[in-house]
Parts: C-alpha cells; sequence; structure tokens
C-alpha cells in the first residue's frame, strides 16, 4: 500500500519565504495578518465586477456601504420584521434538533443546519431586496452568495475553551480575499452571555496588527484599544451587521452557561455575472 510521502506536504524554500514576505508586506502595509495578497486579490475581484456590471452602480451615498468601506462592518440595527424572525427561529430550533439534518462546526458546541434553505424555507426571505441593494451598492457590480448557514454556538466546558477553539472564538481575520463580506442575524435576544459576534473596527485592526503586538488566532485581545472601537452584535431578535472580515479583526464571545446563540449568515464576493434568482437552491 502506498504511503504518503511527509516531504510533499512541506511548503517549499521559495513557497515558505514568499508566505513570510507576503505576511510581513500585510502586516506593515495594509495591516492585514494574513498577508498583502489578499489585499490585492480583493481588491482586483472588485474592480472586476465593477467592469462586468451592465450599468453604472452609484456607490456614494448609502450609509451601510460607506461605513463597510470606512470602519469595516455596518451595523444595520433591527433589520427584519420580528414575526418573520420569529418564525425562522421556531423551524430552525425544530430542525436543529433533528440529527439527520443537522452536523458540528468544529466541535460539538457548534452546530448548524446541513441544508439550511431545504430545512427552512421562510429563511431564504432574509436575502431581500433591501439586502440585495446594499451589497450591490458596495461591490458596485455583480455579486455571489458562496455560503449561507443557519446555525447555534452553545456553552463549552471552562476546562475545554482554555485548551482549545471551539467555535472561531479566537480574536482572527478571516484567510480570504479583503473582497469577502458576511451578513450576521441574531435570530434570538442577545446578550453577552449568550456568546455575541465582536469585531474590532478597520482603523484599530490596522493600528494592532502594524505595531506587531497581534499574534493570529489569539485566544484573547489582550491589547489595550480605543474606546468604542470593539463593537458587539448585541440586542432584539433580527438585530443585523455587515462586516469585511478578511479586513477586520473578530470573533464569536464565548456562551457563558444555560446560554445560547442562534444566527443565520450569510458571505457574498464579487462575481462576473448577476446572480441567479434560484441562489438558494444549491443551500
Amino acid at each position: 500500500m502506498a504511503t504518503a510521502n511527509p516531504e510533499a506536504s512541506r511548503p517549499s524554500p521559495t513557497g515558505a519565504a514568499w508566505a513570510a514576505f507576503d505576511e510581513w508586506m500585510g502586516r506593515r502595509i495594509t495591516g492585514n495578518p494574513r498577508g498583502i495578497s489578499n489585499d490585492v486579490e480583493g481588491a482586483w475581484e472588485i474592480f472586476r465586477s465593477r467592469l462586468a456590471a451592465k450599468e453604472r452602480i452609484a456607490r456614494r451615498g448609502d450609509p451601510a456601504a460607506e461605513s463597510l468601506r470606512t470602519k469595516g462592518y455596518a451595523d444595520l440595527g433591527v433589520f427584519y420584521e420580528p414575526a418573520l424572525i420569529e418564525r425562522i427561529k421556531l423551524a430552525f430550533r425544530a430542525a436543529v434538533d433533528d440529527p439527520a439534518l443537522t452536523r458540528d462546526r468544529r466541535t460539538q458546541w457548534a452546530r448548524q443546519l446541513v441544508k439550511p434553505a431545504s430545512a427552512v424555507p421562510e429563511s431564504i426571505q432574509l436575502f431581500d431586496a433591501r439586502m440585495r441593494g446594499i451589497v450591490e451598492r458596495y461591490y458596485g457590480g455583480p455579486f455571489k452568495i458562496y455560503k449561507f448557514q443557519l446555525r447555534s454556538n452553545f456553552h463549552a466546558p471552562g476546562d475545554v475553551t482554555s485548551d482549545e477553539e471551539v467555535y472561531n472564538n479566537y480574536w482572527h481575520v478571516d484567510d480570504r480575499p479583503t473582497s469577502v463580506l458576511k451578513l450576521f442575524i441574531n435570530l434570538t435576544e442577545v446578550t453577552d452571555a449568550d456568546g455575541p459576534f465582536e469585531l474590532l473596527e478597520l482603523d484599530e485592526t490596522r493600528r494592532l496588527v502594524r505595531s506587531g503586538r497581534f499574534a493570529q488566532r489569539s485566544p484573547a485581545l489582550a491589547h489595550e484599544t480605543r474606546p468604542g472601537s470593539r463593537v458587539k452584535l448585541v440586542g432584539k431578535p433580527g438585530h443585523t451587521m455587515l462586516a469585511t472580515t478578511a479586513r477586520v479583526l473578530h470573533h464569536a464571545c464565548l456562551v457563558a452557561p444555560g446560554g445560547r446563540r442562534d444566527i443565520a449568515t450569510f458571505a457574498f464576493r464579487p462575481a462576473r455575472r448577476p446572480l441567479a434568482d434560484d441562489w438558494y437552491e444549491k443551500f
């Protein structure tokens, strides 16, 4: 029987040197701990999307799109009708208890639906005309939805969280092109005890990364930050936030005993053709 060659999985000296240089450039120039190549690829994707647009899309004048560009996120407040969020939450809770419809995310303390649009059909209404408009104006051209999830985070014992990451609770920047945009929608009321999504504003992320004091995937942000620069997605059901997660430091806070966070998420990237009306079929 053939055996794996351990040498094959190791990066070449040239590849390792380039990766180190890429990260150094990202940290020093763009304030991105994942490397400047992600910034270049993200800028190229957005530029190519704008070229593909059938008509010019006005990118100025939208407060949410402008906040994404300058702060790295846009807090949209309670963006949906409470009745819609309640129906989606109840359908999700019923589906997530069925082992045939779910899978663990990283560990047993985070679960998600395998086919969210099929299990909770009404959830596709979360991507409505208003949200489509914001995303389109941010990019200035067509885009795609490459991920849609309905998921829950639960309390994990302290002896576990002290030794390992359980659900992206370590501070990090996504290792993706900086064109990536994510949408977070709370399906339940979220307090600090429920493990909210938290981010560090773009300028403060860049300052911290450029200082050399941040190590990628840190359990805690043990550095002094500017007051007001740490933003949490807390509040009533339907509270919604967009974030450029390949540009800003972020994480999921740990859930306290008895707490739980139910959330819907979408991930977008620029595209060269308009989003299909049946985008949800693959989810």
